[in-house]
């Protein structure tokens, strides 16, 4: 709570400890400014508080810098939920191919005999996650999942999490895993469970 006896909104605090911005107050830094928070420091957001990135902002994170739109795929990425159930042998029902949108979770079922079920890549952009979960598919069903290798879908690649490349993976029943893309156009498996076999490319 501002100290309302100050007539600044902006101020120090009796004693030189701390700073205070009341309603109405604000800190800019200009272009080519910077605030550093030096290891061991840190930087609270209370119940309630906005943080805000402009369309066109950035936001560094392990080093890397993520733009809004990146921000936005990572975000859509997260809070999006698709489920798809096996149709023929072939397909899964209503699943287009490749996969759209080329973000979020895809929850995939499939009955026994329901096997070879092929997929696949889409377009890669920065910033997004696909996370593909066959835990409801069973017994001998499963599904390969192809990179631009024989797939027909060309500037896709996929790689494994130690960077060697992938042409496709089989998914068998129980198959999880998640895939991020850093770099334009790839793909890299970041978890992966053991139901998850990928085929090194030539």
């Amino acid at each position: 709570m501002a100290d309302t006896t100050y007539q600044p909104k902006i101020y120090r605090k009796q004693g030189g400890d701390e700073f205070v911005v009341a309603n109405g107050g604000a800190i800019t830094v200009e272009s080519g400014g910077d605030v550093n928070i030096e290891s061991g420091g840190g930087m609270t957001a209370e119940d309630g508080s906005v943080f805000d990135v402009a369309e066109n902002g950035s936001l560094g994170y392990f080093d890397t810098d993520f733009t809004g739109a990146c921000l936005r795929l990572r975000m859509l990425s997260l809070a999006t939920s698709t489920r798809r159930g096996a149709s023929t042998s072939a397909h899964f029902s209503g699943l287009s191919n490749p996969p759209d949108p080329a973000y979020g979770t895809y929850n995939f079922s499939a009955a026994t005999a329901f096997s070879e079920i092929s997929m696949a890549l889409p377009s890669a952009e920065v910033g997004a996650i696909l996370i593909f979960n066959f835990a409801d598919c069973v017994g001998d069903a499963n599904a390969s999942v192809c990179a631009s290798a024989g797939s027909g879908i060309t500037g896709v690649s996929l790689v494994d999490e130690d960077g060697v490349a992938w042409s496709n993976f089989n998914a068998s029943a129980g198959a999880y895993v998640v895939l991020a893309c850093a770099t334009a156009g790839t793909w890299a498996v970041i978890e992966r469970n053991a139901a998850i076999t990928g085929t090194a490319a030539a």
